[in-house]
């Protein structure tokens, strides 16, 4: 929810992000012990002004190293933090291509595009990508009609950009 500091997301130096989740006190002294800040320790759950005072510690030691020195610093160490990725970095993840999470589908003509993968892995009836997914706008009309939208409608929307 963010009301605590040790449950929150962190913008870096490089202007990226790091979302902690230190939920367990080993994993919030753990934190506190790499942040270089071991007097909260004791004080995960503080209120008011104290809890400020952390929130405002973390955000300030969060922006002296790029994202990913700390996510190699802390995500080994037991400390639930883990990398806010873009969109171009999540299709190129190691770990979520290798859990097939993201998989290049192969499209008309050939190429291939990154998707999202099957996430529920089921060992005797695995799921698989039966075709690839429409491209923008390609079945706007469609759902349109579908959607009780008339002819002119859909005419109108398209003149005004709103659909493709």
């Amino acid at each position: 929810t963010g009301l605590y500091p040790w449950y929150s997301v962190y913008e870096t130096a490089d202007g990226k992000f790091v979302s902690v989740g230190a939920i367990e006190p080993w994993f919030y002294e753990n934190l506190c012990r790499l942040l270089e800040c071991q007097e909260y320790v004791t004080e995960q759950y503080a209120d008011g002004a104290r809890r400020e005072e952390i929130f405002e510690s973390f955000r300030r030691i969060f922006k002296t190293r790029p994202r990913d020195e700390w996510v190699s610093l802390l995500m080994p160490a037991e400390t639930c933090v883990a990398p806010v990725y873009a969109i171009d970095e999540v299709v190129t993840d190691p770990h979520l291509r290798w859990r097939k999470l993201i998989v290049d589908s192969p499209q008309p003509g050939g190429s291939a595009r990154a998707e999202v993968g099957v996430m529920v892995k089921l060992s005797e009836t695995p799921g698989e990508i039966q075709r690839p997914p429409p491209e923008a706008g390609q079945d706007s009309e469609e759902l349109l009609r579908e959607l009780g939208f008339r002819a002119q409608d859909i005419e109108s929307l398209r003149q005004a950009g709103a659909v493709r």
